[in-house]
């Protein structure tokens, strides 16, 4: 079964065709992607929504170098995940807090932009993806404008413009959150709620595009456990809802329950039928989905 991912790859490649003017029939792309989402050593499962589909992309001959960044305030920095796609990991330097959002693209533009102009001129970039608006989109912008490339935007999640603690701050986010989405050459959004947000403040080029799924990976289990699995899609916070299962797992003495990557904050009663980590092949007996936010689709199979 084709897998979701590639019509993510295509969808891509297709915008870089149709934006830029020029035909690259015979041409390979190269895209540059920057995300503050990505898979480390410390962390396999960070944006691995990223990382997953861009070997979809080579078996396109897609060409990916990316750009994976994270502000000088958040530790040291990530190390490699060898299991995905090479990147290189980029620290800049911005203000912590809501505050440190408005000049967080100026400020990435500024850390990154000697050497993304020495890798272009080396292997010419076809166009850039960047995800989210800020502090990525915003650097993504002023890096198309200097290359002379298209660019486009995927939004994760429903604070489209980055304003949702509102204030003056909250609407300067906004004002360069929409002036990045009006240049684009298209805003990808991965569900219609999503794109139901984002056309409600600006008026833009943008389509729906799910995360992928890989098929292969996610199918019927041929064989299942002795004790049945209850599997939980998402990060741990709030708006997933897991406080929920959790709750009704303590009363099913025969089952453990499973989520996300982050640290989980439960009662010890919950706690002892949670495993807060990644199940790569483990056979599920059912899946939930107890979010309170209307975003995402499940694929089941």
């Amino acid at each position: 079964m084709a897998s979701i991912c590639q019509y993510e790859a295509t969808a891509v490649g297709r915008l870089s065709s149709q934006t830029s003017g020029r035909s690259w029939h015979g041409k390979s792309l190269h895209v540059l992607t920057l995300t503050p989402f990505y898979p480390s050593a410390d962390d396999d499962a960070a944006g691995c929504f990223v990382a997953e589909p861009l070997r979809f992309l080579s078996d396109l001959g897609v060409k990916n170098s990316v750009i994976a960044v994270r502000p000088f305030y958040r530790g040291g920095g990530a190390r490699a995940n060898s299991a995905a796609h090479s990147a290189t990991w980029v620290r800049y330097a911005a203000v912590p807090a809501m505050a440190g959002l408005v000049f967080s693209g100026g400020g990435l533009y500024l850390r990154i932009r000697g050497a993304v102009q020495r890798l272009h001129a080396a292997e010419p970039f076809s166009l850039i993806h960047a995800h989210g608006a800020l502090p990525c989109g915003h650097a993504a912008a002023r890096l198309a404008r200097d290359l002379q490339i298209p660019f486009v935007v995927t939004v994760h999640g429903r604070d489209v413009f980055s304003s949702r603690r509102g204030g003056p701050v909250g609407e300067w986010c906004k004002r360069i959150s929409a002036g990045v989405y009006r240049s684009s050459a298209r805003v990808i959004c991965i569900s219609e709620k999503v794109q139901e947000d984002l056309l409600s403040g600006v008026r833009c080029r943008s389509s729906v595009v799910h995360n992928g799924v890989d098929a292969e990976m996610f199918c019927p289990a041929t064989s299942q456990e002795n004790d049945p699995i209850v599997l939980s899609v998402g990060n741990l916070i709030r708006t997933k809802g897991h406080e929920t299962l959790l709750r009704a797992v303590t009363r099913l003495p025969d089952y453990r329950g499973w989520a996300g990557a982050a640290a989980a904050r439960t009662s010890s009663a919950a706690a002892r039928h949670f495993s807060p980590r990644r199940i790569p092949g483990t056979p599920v007996s059912c899946l939930c989905r107890a979010s309170h936010a209307r975003l995402f689709g499940i694929c089941t199979a």
